[in-house]
This record gives C-alpha cells, structure tokens and sequence, in this order.
C-alpha cells in the first residue's frame, strides 16, 4: 500500500461518508485502524501474526487449567 492509499483510507475511517458501511462498522465498534494495518501486511505475514496469536491463547489456557481455572 503506498502512502497516498494510506492517506485516503485514513480519511475515510476518520470521517466516513453518512450511511456508509465504513460508518456503521465504525458506530458498531470495529477497530478500522486495525483492519488498515493488517491490509498492509503480506498475505504471508498475517498468517504467521494469527500463529503467534494462536500459540498465546493456547498458553493462556494451559496456564489457566494449571491454576484451576
């Protein structure tokens, strides 16, 4: 994603367009800056962001069932 790109799609997420599906996933909660910055990761780096996250819950839940939890 070039710079030019980022500008406008920060535009938008800051001030979406009335009735637009941007402002309805920005009033629903959605975290717009976390979608534009998993959109500039290759597809690649992603996958291995989602490993790492997966490898953490599982630890957490390991902890927890050692704790009774």
């Amino acid at each position: 994603m070039d710079a030019q790109t980022e500008k406008e799609l920060r535009e938008l997420i800051d001030n979406p367009p009335k009735g637009s599906a941007v402002a309805a996933a920005k009033a629903y909660g959605v975290d717009l800056y976390s979608v534009l910055e998993n959109l500039k990761l290759t597809v690649a780096e992603r996958f291995q962001r989602a490993e790492q996250e997966r490898l953490f819950v599982e630890h957490l839940r390991a902890g927890g069932q050692k704790a009774g939890l």
